[in-house]
């Protein structure tokens, strides 16, 4: 290994763990009591702690014990383990807790997303428009004031707030 020395190592319960001690902090591969592999940056599984306090940890643990595999945080200095990421044997893609997270972001965003069924909450638009549920009657839709503005209830009836114009504005 061009300039570091690669050591395997006992990691007590954790089982062993390969790792390159010259590195400005430890990134290694482990085996655990149970099987899993693991690949950190920035955790010493002999010690358990963080090499370097100063920097976040991430770890990516392949759990042949719940058949999944997980992306996990710990936070720079002493700081408990966050689950970001699980894809379970199913397939299925969760963030690590509920309401976490978001697929994409404002100038990196997905081309195509395709789904038999979406079940979202609020269809929230960049424009702060919004579609949500009406607790009476159906489907309300508000304009970027977050004002009631039309409503489709079950029976297909639309209710609009405004005028119906036959021209569309220019």
């Amino acid at each position: 290994m061009a300039g570091g020395i690669a050591r395997v190592e006992n990691s007590a319960a954790c089982g062993f763990d390969i790792r390159n001690t010259n590195a400005s902090f430890d990134t290694s591969i482990s085996v655990g009591a149970a099987g899993n592999p693991n690949y950190c940056a920035n955790w010493n599984a002999a010690a358990n702690t963080q090499t370097d306090t100063s920097k976040p940890t991430w770890s990516v643990r392949l759990r042949v014990d719940t058949d999944q595999i997980q992306i996990l945080r710990v936070a720079p200095g002493p700081g408990a383990v966050s689950n970001k990421l699980l894809i379970t044997a199913a397939g299925e893609l969760l963030p690590g807790t509920d309401n976490t997270g978001s697929v994409g972001k404002e100038g990196q965003k997905w081309s195509l997303v395709r789904a038999t069924t979406i079940s979202p909450g609020d269809l929230a638009f960049e424009n702060n428009f919004r579609v949500t549920e009406d607790e009476r009657v159906g489907l309300a839709f508000k304009n970027d004031a977050g004002e009631k503005i039309a409503v489709l209830d079950r029976k297909g009836n639309f209710y609009v707030k405004g005028k119906v114009i036959e021209d569309l504005p220019t």
